[in-house]
């Protein structure tokens, strides 16, 4: 199949709940910036559909449709998922989850279209099951797309022999950093420290940590008035909530998007990003273009993002909320090294991890697999 750029169309399928899929699969339409594909998105998961993703959907004008699955029966899901690419015809498709692998391969294989398996988890974290799924995905997969060359490396280490890296491609994601960016008119001084962190609130996401961090922080630095504001919804959240029952000092914002999402970062003293595990976080990379301190978790992914000489942010190696706050506290207490590190995020984030970036590579990734696959059956 020749993919010219008027003529593909791509569909991305994607999980239907908050997280880092979306986030990635509108960075993608974004920076269609030539409007060289013709997107469609399918929305797949055991739980509703987010709002955000239809609004999301419905600014940019892109078809979509939401594919539920049963819990623990993935399978059960996958009827709806092929019929829905037969009736699309995409001329190429996108998979952020892999758990629809198996009805997504069997489309490609019968329209010889190919498809490109995101690996957006972090491999410390994977699931005996997810792990099945990367395995069969590097089997199956046109590309396999991996966010950094660490990604690559431990995969490889990992699979072994099953790992083909004839069949891999590392594209970081990205963000449009003309929308993510620092504020041009700064809020009025404030007494108090706003820190932030935006994420989903899930088991592997340490947002307890920073709620118990709070106590430790006004004990260290008691002249100053201290507040902690939490971006996202999940399974988690009750639990946190639970843990912050009381205190004044944190606030939960629910699910912001768009133009809430950028001014919340703008509100923020530092951004702080506690975690178990990452690929490369979304958010940490919107921080990063919003030009704000950063103080989150030394893991992989992380540490990818964030260090190097010099450094664009503060790396906490102790999952503790004693090492979370005497970060904390350090950078506010050091304003030329705050200045710093957020210039240099700013500037890392500009050059190696924008949108139009991103989508340029995935469509050099198509155009070359196409290319060879006309080669090849000729």
């Amino acid at each position: 199949m020749s993919l010219e750029p008027s003529s593909i169309k791509v569909a991305q399928l994607l999980f239907s709940g908050l997280g880092g899929h979306a986030s990635v699969a509108f960075s993608l339409i974004d920076g269609d910036q030539n409007h060289e594909w013709r997107h469609t998105l399918g929305f797949h998961g055991t739980v509703p559909l987010a709002p955000t993703n239809i609004k999301d959907c419905i600014d940019r004008r892109v078809p979509y449709r939401y594919l539920p699955a049963r819990p623990g029966k993935p399978w059960r899901g996958w009827p709806r998922i092929f019929f829905w690419l037969w009736a699309e015809r995409p001329d190429a498709i996108v998979l952020h989850s892999t758990k629809a692998l198996l009805p997504v391969w069997l489309y490609a294989k019968l329209r010889k279209a190919p498809f490109l398996a995101v690996d957006h988890t972090s491999h410390a974290l994977k699931t005996f099951g997810e792990w099945v799924m990367t395995s069969a995905a590097m089997l199956l997969a046109t590309r396999v797309i991996l966010i950094s060359p660490s990604s690559s490396a431990e995969l490889s280490r990992v699979l072994g022999p099953l790992y083909r890296s004839a069949r891999v491609a590392i594209i970081p994601n990205g963000i449009d950093t003309n929308v993510f960016a620092p504020i041009t008119t700064p809020f009025p001084q404030q007494l108090i420290r706003r820190i932030g962190m935006a994420a989903r609130f899930s088991p592997t996401k340490r947002q307890d940590l920073l709620v118990m961090m709070m106590t430790h922080l006004s004990q260290i630095s008691p002249g100053i008035e201290w507040q902690l504001t939490l971006a996202g919804d999940g399974t988690e959240v009750d639990r946190v909530r639970a843990l912050a029952a009381g205190s004044r000092a944190v606030i939960f914002e629910g699910v912001l998007s768009g133009p809430q999402l950028v001014k919340w970062f703008q509100s923020l003293t530092v951004y702080i990003h506690a975690s178990d595990g990452e690929t490369l976080s979304t958010s940490i990379l919107q921080a990063m273009a919003c030009g704000i301190a950063i103080v989150a978790s030394e893991v992989p992914g992380i540490i990818g993002q964030l260090g190097g000489t010099p450094p664009a942010g503060i790396l906490v190696h102790e999952a503790t909320p004693e090492a979370f706050a005497d970060a904390v506290a350090y950078i506010v207490a050091a304003p030329e090294v705050m200045k710093t590190v957020a210039s240099t995020a700013r500037t890392r984030v500009a050059n190696d991890f924008t949108h139009s970036g991103m989508f340029r590579a995935y469509s050099e990734v198509l155009r070359v697999t196409s290319s060879r696959a006309n080669l090849d059956s000729r």
